[in-house]
């Protein structure tokens, strides 16, 4: 970072709170405790050789103190819902919980309060990137619908064609066969000829 530059030191205002509905799954899920929703769920190996284990138990560790010290359910309500740690450990488990149950990494990285360096992520904001991508969406589907009306369009009339070649043929083979019946009438002309 260049002198005199700082990092964000709070999350966007206008950032959707993620927090409260999921501390809620949490204990909806049977968990007593934040720390308690890995320790019941988390697949991987659960030892010191792990570093997701170890940050995962960390983030929910953090939670699980600041939880503690709220006196009353409101006050939780109001952590949960306010504050930018909480924000952040609470969508790092989700992430975590998300990526191992889809195996979608772009996914769970979006699902992060906060975005590493080197993360690809978007510079417009989420209305911008979601309508264009439906815009997008939309644009690719009508193009299919109008690919796939042309070709069933084009067998309908490959499929006229061929049946009128179909219909042609005997009549292409009408000569031949008139010619084969010709010929028996030459072969019987020839007989007649023969017996005469």
């Amino acid at each position: 970072m260049d002198e005199g530059e700082t990092w964000e030191d709070q999350l966007p205002p206008e950032m959707p709170r993620a927090a409260p509905e999921i501390y809620r799954s949490c204990r909806a899920a049977g968990s007593s405790s934040i720390r308690d929703w890995p320790h019941r769920h988390y697949a991987g190996n659960k030892d010191d050789k792990n570093k997701t284990w170890v940050d995962l138990w960390n983030s929910a560790t953090r939670v699980d103190f600041e939880i503690k010290r709220c006196k009353s359910g409101a006050e939780v309500k109001i952590l949960l819902a306010t504050n930018d740690s909480i924000e952040i450990e609470m969508r790092r488990l989700a992430a975590e919980e998300y990526q191992a149950r889809t195996g979608d990494v772009v996914g769970a990285h979006q699902m992060l309060a906060v975005k590493a360096p080197g993360i690809g992520v978007d510079l417009a904001p989420s209305w911008l990137v979601n309508e264009v991508t439906a815009y997008s969406k939309a644009e690719h589907q009508r193009h299919e619908r109008v690919q796939s009306s042309a070709r069933a369009r084009g067998r309908g009339r490959g499929g006229g064609r061929s049946q009128q070649q179909g219909q042609a043929q005997p009549q292409g083979g009408a000569p031949g066969g008139q010619g084969g019946d010709a010929g028996g009438g030459r072969g019987q002309r020839g007989g007649r000829r023969g017996l005469a």
